[in-house]
């Protein structure tokens, strides 16, 4: 059981500008909206909302009806009154109420809730509609109006909860217009898909930023000889995917089938570029693992290979610790040598497997990689419009 998204530890006031950026998120503006409100670039507020996190002990980039859940919390912005009247919460819609202010990620929001992770959408959807809510931020927004969320419970002392089992959602009928949840791949609790948008890969581009940052902090070295936030901001890689939980993206890699890698025998589809958030990078690197050898079989492709910067031993910590890491979750660790982009790598192979339950927890909307047709970079060509989508089941 995860702990919870934020700490009771005394916070830093927000300083004024701070406070004028929160009261917009409070107002439910998404990031986007506020950097056109205070004709501030996007990168800015981007940082201004570290900051707040920050301030606010909140984790690194825990999504906003989390934020906006401790701002009203700590008294840093006021609450906007409700406008409407406020709904009759039976106490599972209460508990699942206070899992979305509380959490971010979305096992922990199930467990929060005692649902069992398929059923947490459908439940959310029917909290939605009875409150009148667009979204989750509205969601906590108007619960505050409301006093529904109060500040002696904001980390109340619990047991671990017992998930309760599928079931229907009840009487109230789901809402027609609440349809993100068949946007899932078979209602999967992540979602493995190829970037589409110039808005996914931007964001792309930015948590490798962070992760790279992060690694150097650590004395674990990065690309010398590779920009690599700019190949994902490229439209024409194509091969781009992320991993996404609930429309969050916690990791990004550019999977490509049987590159010429000059080391490893046979075909092979080789996972490049991989970043995962900071601070988090062990449970979601399991998950890119059980999605690639998957994928690679679904494919017909006996392994897959990726390369891990290593300027030093591979027995020398810092590099020792992350390859033991990986070791566990399933790589083996062939020996070092020169990466395809020119760096000292530690070259690494994972057996592909097929895996039937793999469904329930990770959907799959990846193209399936051609072949590269030269040297590499083979991600850098034009889409083939005709090119199917690779299901996880």
């Amino acid at each position: 059981m995860t702990s919870p998204e934020t700490t009771c530890a005394p916070i830093t006031p927000l300083t004024p500008t701070l406070q004028r950026v929160a009261q917009h998120l409070a107002n439910g503006l998404v990031p986007q909206e506020i950097a056109l409100a205070t004709g501030l670039s996007a990168e800015t507020i981007r940082q201004y909302l570290r900051d707040i996190r920050h301030r606010l002990h909140c984790p690194p980039r825990c999504k906003p009806p989390v934020i906006v859940h401790r701002l009203f919390a700590t008294e840093q912005v006021p609450v906007p009154p409700a406008k409407r009247p406020t709904p009759q919460l039976d106490p599972e819609e209460r508990l699942l109420l206070r899992a979305v202010a509380e959490h971010s990620d979305a096992r922990d929001v199930a467990l929060a809730a005692q649902l069992a992770p398929p059923d947490l959408r459908p439940a959310l959807d029917q909290l939605l509609a009875v409150t009148g809510s667009p979204d989750t931020t509205r969601l906590v927004i108007l619960a505050h109006g409301w006093k529904l969320l109060t500040n002696e419970q904001i980390h109340p002392a619990r047991s671990r909860p017992v998930l309760r089992p599928s079931a229907p959602t009840g009487d109230r009928a789901r809402p027609a217009a609440t349809q993100f949840a068949s946007a899932r791949v078979d209602g999967a609790i992540y979602e493995m898909r190829t970037l589409r948008t110039g808005a996914e890969r931007e964001e792309a581009a930015a948590l490798v930023q962070d992760r790279q940052r992060w690694l150097t902090l650590r004395g674990l070295p990065v690309p010398a000889h590779t920009d690599v936030p700019a190949l994902f901001r490229d439209p024409q890689t194509t091969e781009a995917a992320g991993l996404f939980d609930d429309g969050k993206l916690l990791a990004c890699a550019i999977p490509e089938r049987e590159p010429r890698l000059g080391w490893g025998e046979g075909p092979c589809l080789f996972l490049g570029h991989v970043h995962t958030l900071p601070d988090q990078p062990d449970d979601i690197t399991r998950l890119i693992t059980l999605w690639a050898s998957d994928f690679a079989a679904r494919q017909g492709l006996p392994v897959v290979r990726a390369e891990a910067p290593a300027r030093h031993p591979l027995d020398a910590e810092p590099i020792a610790a992350l390859l033991r890491r990986l070791t566990d979750t399933g790589w083996d660790v062939r020996s070092p040598g020169t990466g395809r982009e020119g760096d000292r790598v530690a070259r690494l192979e994972l057996t592909a497997e097929h895996r039937s339950g793999l469904r329930a927890l990770i959907g799959c909307r990846v193209h399936a990689p051609t072949a590269a047709p030269g040297e590499r970079g083979s991600a850098r060509r034009p889409p083939n419009p005709n090119a199917p989508t690779s299901p996880t089941n």
